[in-house]
């Protein structure tokens, strides 16, 4: 077994595409979908920039990179993506964006596991609590 680490700003638009591409060459078996950005603070007070940015991160990336692996997981038959929640997937004062970011990647995984398991395809996803 091979390790290979592939570096990329995941916020920057398109990058977890390319990210996709960069592994195609590879026989990845796991993914461990980990990317995530907090903001903590007053909803109305968060800049669009600091929403974007989240957005980006916490669900674009994370979406698009279950998608480029899945999709190869399917058709070779086997192997498992792993989610990484929070706590923080609940409603909740002062972190209502990161907090429904975080319930998107909940739902995501809970629903691909429905979706690929017929394919042979393991979605587990951990929950981490706040520090």
């Amino acid at each position: 077994m091979a390790t290979h680490v592939i570096q990329a700003d995941l916020m920057k638009a398109g990058a977890a595409t390319e990210v996709g591409a960069a592994v195609a060459e590879f026989d990845v078996g796991l993914l461990v979908n980990n990317a995530g950005v907090e903001y903590f603070g007053a909803y109305c007070n968060a800049t669009p920039e600091e929403i974007d940015r989240l957005i980006a991160l916490n669900v674009t990336a994370v979406s698009q990179l279950a998608r480029a692996v899945g999709v190869r997981l399917a058709r070779r038959g086997r192997g498992e993506i792993i989610f990484v929640s929070s706590f923080a997937a609940r409603p909740g004062p002062y972190s209502a964006l990161y907090n429904a970011s975080k319930t998107f990647v909940s739902t995501l995984s809970v629903s691909l596991r429905y979706e690929l398991r017929e394919y042979g395809v393991e979605i587990e996803y951990l929950i981490r609590p706040r520090q």
